[in-house]
């Protein structure tokens, strides 16, 4: 009895066996593409772990060619035995199932990164940030940096990110990495370097101030005690309505009958330094011409003649003060009557 009863049972044992062995033992032909298979996966990238641009990555161009190899194989795969891509036959050590359930999640895993990846204009906008940071670090270690040019890479960079970002935030997260270096060795220093610049420009532009403000007061106070001599000297000289400071200007005033032949009469008239461009042109019996040339402003005066002094050809004008004679038309080389403001040598 107890023989009869093992028998079947040992039946069962060996049919078992000897399907899982057929199970477990693909063909040669499955074998070969499951060697194939396992080859691509195992040298598939993962991109996540790419730093640089994944448009520009040879990971990249490469997870898509192992994608398309594995899918062509695995097809061929199927046709054979769809249960072949659950089989525990082992390439290398490990079970093809798990080899190829780990390769098709990384592949999923890649595939969502290229999809989150920026599109060209997005790109484009963010490399031209991160070139200008390129451009910035290196002006940053010359021995003196060009502030100007610090600044206009500082404006593109800080520009072109925000530009970029507008468009699609996640260009921040997907070059991390590299805007996080432009952070640390160009905004960072940049901006250091950009305080205490300003901080020694705003003491230098105070200094200024200080010393144009103190120019300012000392020519006032000249101005004022010039004034003040003036006026005594015109008072002293019996001048009653003051004085008037410059030949050349005075002369315009004249032509725009700015004062009465009356109020010019009683104003002492000082020479300045623009009246240093007069120059003796010709002589008559009572008068001395002198003729102002200055760039393209002409013009001319008649001065009374003093008995015994020398009036030589060319001679700058007295540097000293005046009365004002009146108006006397002279002829001119061309044969033409001028009429020209006269005036008399006080001191």
């Amino acid at each position: 009895m107890r023989k009869l009863a093992i028998a079947p049972l040992i039946c069962m044992i060996l049919v078992s066996l000897i399907s899982i062995s057929f199970a477990a033992e693909p063909s040669s032909k499955a074998k070969s593409i499951m060697v194939d298979i396992s080859r691509n996966l195992r040298d598939l990238p993962d991109l996540s772990k790419v730093t640089g641009d994944l448009s520009k990555s040879r990971d990249t161009q490469h997870h898509e060619n192992v994608k398309r190899w594995v899918n062509r194989d695995l097809k061929k795969l199927i046709a054979i035995d769809p249960g072949l891509s659950d089989s525990s036959f082992q390439v290398w050590g490990v079970p093809f199932s798990k080899r190829l359930a780990d390769g098709q999640v990384l592949i999923a895993r890649n595939d969502t990164l290229l999809s989150k990846a920026p599109n060209k204009e997005v790109l484009s906008k963010i490399e031209n940030a991160l070139f200008s940071c390129m451009a910035g670090k290196k002006q940053l270690k010359k021995a003196n940096p060009k502030m100007d040019e610090l600044e206009y890479f500082y404006d593109d960079y800080s520009k072109s990110k925000k530009s970029a970002a507008a468009i699609d935030a996640g260009i921040l997260d997907y070059k991390k990495a590299e805007l996080a270096d432009c952070e640390k060795n160009f905004v960072t220093p940049y901006l250091t370097l950009k305080k205490s610049t300003d901080a020694q420009k705003r003491k230098a532009d105070q200094r200024k101030a200080q010393e144009e403000e103190k120019a300012r007061v000392a020519a006032k106070k000249k101005a004022d005690e010039d004034h003040q001599f003036f006026m005594a000297a015109a008072k002293e000289l019996g001048f009653t309505n003051g004085y008037f400071l410059g030949i050349r200007l005075l002369l315009n005033e004249i032509t725009s009958t700015g004062y009465t032949q009356s109020e010019l009469k009683n104003m002492m008239i000082v020479a300045d330094k623009m009246d240093g461009y007069f120059s003796l042109a010709s002589l008559t019996e009572e008068y001395a011409i002198y003729t102002y040339s200055f760039g393209s402003d002409f013009a001319q005066i008649a001065l009374i003649r003093k008995p015994g002094k020398a009036y030589l050809q060319d001679s700058d004008l007295p540097d000293t003060v005046f009365g004002y004679a009146g108006l006397e038309e002279f002829t001119n080389r061309l044969g033409g009557r001028v009429q020209l403001v006269v005036l008399r040598q006080v001191r």
